[in-house]
């Protein structure tokens, strides 16, 4: 058997990953407090998107050993 086994980042490159990604979202509010809640609100539930998908992922890619 061939096994592949995905490369998994570190949670220090993880979570870098996920922050510089979610640092980058801007949402529009109805005044200056709205805005920023909106886009903070975005930017934590961004990066734990993509933390979610990456780890899914590997999950996922990662070789099973059937029965």
């Amino acid at each position: 058997m061939d096994f592949k086994i995905p490369t998994v980042l570190t949670s220090e490159e993880l979570m870098e990953k996920a922050f510089h990604r979610a640092s980058k979202i801007y949402k529009n509010g109805t005044n200056t407090l709205d805005t920023r809640k909106k886009t903070a609100l975005a930017k934590v539930t961004a990066a734990g998107d993509i933390v979610v998908t990456a780890l899914q992922g590997y999950v996922d890619r990662f070789p099973r050993m059937e029965k």
